[in-house]
């Protein structure tokens, strides 16, 4: 009995502690949103290119925390009930398509061609924004009943 406590206690730390991480990344990758849509009117320069860089990095430091940390440890949950496999089933393929769509503007815009592409970017950064933003609210559903099975 005690040894199943420890274990369920130790898999809710990890299971908050990456959440944590989750949300500081998501933070950090808002942030630099801010900055890069801050910046217009766009024009091929150094600064635009680096903030650009360092944006889609962050951004799919975050999205691939999301996939290959938070979604696998959805799996790795004790007996988790129907209704939350149902949401997962639900959600996840959503969260999927944004991610397509997130990586497909870092394939555009963070490549040394950037510039060809500096006329479509604030139109690109409004869907993005949309995208993140929808898949935020998404997530944090997921992430919600995920806290919820680790404290039971």
């Amino acid at each position: 009995m005690l040894t199943e406590t420890v274990q369920s206690n130790d898999y809710s730390s990890k299971t908050h502690q990456m959440i944590h991480q989750l949300v500081d990344e998501r933070q950090q990758m808002l942030v630099l949103f801010c900055q890069v849509a801050g910046l217009e009117p766009y024009t091929c320069r150094k600064p635009l290119q680096d903030l650009l860089k360092e944006f889609c990095q962050v951004m799919v430091d975050y999205i691939a925390m999301g996939h290959f940390e938070v979604y696998q440890r959805i799996g790795e949950a004790d007996g988790p009930n129907a209704s939350y496999e149902a949401l997962v089933r639900k959600l996840v393929p959503q969260i999927e398509a944004v991610t397509q769509r997130a990586v497909a503007f870092n394939d555009k815009y963070c490549q040394d061609h950037y510039c060809s592409h500096l006329g479509q970017l604030a139109s690109d950064l409004s869907v993005l924004g949309e995208d993140l933003a929808a898949r935020i609210e998404l997530e944090d559903r997921l992430i919600g009943e995920l806290v919820d099975l680790s404290q039971h």
